[in-house]
């Protein structure tokens, strides 16, 4: 058997304890750590290049964009209706920001992330796709009451 050693390197999930045994690097528990590390600092790498960076500033450019064309529509048309292409690009644009913010925790340590030097721009990240998010379930619980009401009042006018 291995030795069980609490260590920094030492994890607990749930009831089970990822156990990091020095003498014996090629336990099964010890590799699923080393996965996870991996698999952070792949992240972490992504999240970091350049290539990330402009790739998130190209849709924050698109969705200023977009959120100008529908304002100029809305105001044109004097209607809170939206078309629905451009309110299916607003869910689009709510994946792809909470993917950004997902990878960006991810790829670091949440301390780091919520405390770290960078934390007052995450918290902004953070309240923009919460906002988002609302808004959202907000139309679609609005949506969903507008059909049930616009149902019950064809199901009347047919009792009439």
């Amino acid at each position: 058997g291995g030795l069980l050693v609490m260590t920094p390197l030492s994890k607990v999930i749930g009831d089970q304890s990822i156990i990091y045994d020095p003498n014996h690097s090629d336990t099964m528990e010890s590799f699923e750590f080393k996965q996870l590390s991996t698999w952070r600092q792949r992240v972490g790498r992504v999240v970091s290049s350049a290539a990330f960076d402009v790739f998130f500033l190209l849709v924050i450019i698109t969705n200023s964009i977009v959120i100008g064309i529908q304002s100029d529509l809305m105001a044109a048309s004097l209607s809170e209706d939206v078309p629905v292409a451009l309110s299916v690009l607003d869910y689009v644009y709510t994946v792809l920001f909470t993917i950004e913010l997902m990878m960006r925790i991810s790829g670091t340590t949440c301390r780091n992330y919520f405390f770290g030097t960078s934390c007052s721009w995450h918290y902004l990240d953070m309240a923009v796709v919460l906002a988002f998010w609302i808004e959202g379930v907000i139309e679609l619980i609005s949506y969903v009451q507008a059909e049930t009401l616009d149902r019950r009042s064809k199901n009347n006018i047919r009792i009439v």
